[in-house]
């Protein structure tokens, strides 16, 4: 049987943070279009982040299955539901992470405080 991703989606008690397991130039098509087998979707949902409210979450490398629980708190997306646009989060520490163009930078409140302060000097 086959369905397109966002039908599988449903079906699954998680949220896709970052699709890297589908197609980055057309993801719309990826996503939303393309009919896909389970065990494609599944593939495809391996190979990317996905946060899973609390519940384990299985991240596949190299075949070999890795449980991890995404503890990242997401607080901010510039387009919601697109996982492409610039995005803020929460470390499980209390840092600051944030994501533009799949680029994450984190690091503690205090850092990030000085970066713009020093900026602010400087202009």
């Amino acid at each position: 049987m086959k369905k397109v991703s966002s039908e599988w989606m449903k079906e699954k008690n998680c949220e896709i943070v970052d699709p890297d397991g589908w197609d980055r130039t057309n993801y719309d098509y990826s996503f939303n279009k393309e009919k896909i087998t389970y065990e494609e979707f599944e593939r495809r949902l391996g190979l990317s982040t996905i946060q899973c409210d609390g519940e384990l979450c299985v991240l596949r490398k190299k075949n070999e299955n890795i449980g991890c629980v995404n503890t990242d708190k997401n607080i901010w997306r510039k387009v919601e539901g697109d996982y492409y646009s610039p995005s803020i989060h929460i470390t499980q520490d209390g840092n600051i992470g944030i994501n533009v163009g799949g680029h994450v930078i984190v690091m503690p409140i205090e850092s990030w405080f000085l970066l713009g302060y020093r900026n602010e000097v400087t202009v």
